[in-house]
């Protein structure tokens, strides 16, 4: 059975341009325009092998999401454009899940997912892209 990733982005464009990457590598893919989209169907339906998840969605934050996930079962790629942002949750600074930066390029997205398929160390973001910044 092909590897299940959602991707959770409220941005059309980069949900088009993730789902293509994703299914064109084997992936099976689930688009969702709203976290409230994403959790209602997550109790619904076979739960993801791994999360795209965007930070700053337009029903609300990603950290919400995230904080009612099961980070240590499920991996989550988390996504935004901003490169730091008081919302992060601690999920991340923790190293539960791997934050990237926008943009950033096919091979980047591939590694990441297929990094967290292998369940290797998820570094959190503070160890490698975001500023000194305390932890929440």
């Amino acid at each position: 059975m092909k590897a299940l990733v959602a991707v959770v982005d409220d941005d059309e464009a980069v949900r088009d341009a993730l789902g293509t990457i994703l299914v064109l590598e084997g992936y099976s893919v689930r688009s969702y325009a709203s976290g409230g989209a994403f959790m209602r169907a997550a109790g619904q339906r076979r739960q993801a092998d791994c999360i795209v998840l965007d930070l700053h969605l337009a029903d609300g934050s990603g950290a919400d999401v995230l904080e009612a996930l099961d980070t240590a079962a499920t991996p989550v790629l988390v996504i935004s454009a901003a490169e730091w942002s008081p919302e992060a949750p601690a999920a991340i600074y923790t190293g539960l899940c791997e934050f990237l930066k926008k943009p950033f390029d096919a091979d980047t997205i591939l590694e990441r997912v297929k990094a967290a398929l292998r369940n290797e160390p998820r570094p959190g973001c503070h160890q490698k892209q975001l500023p000194d910044h305390p932890q929440k």
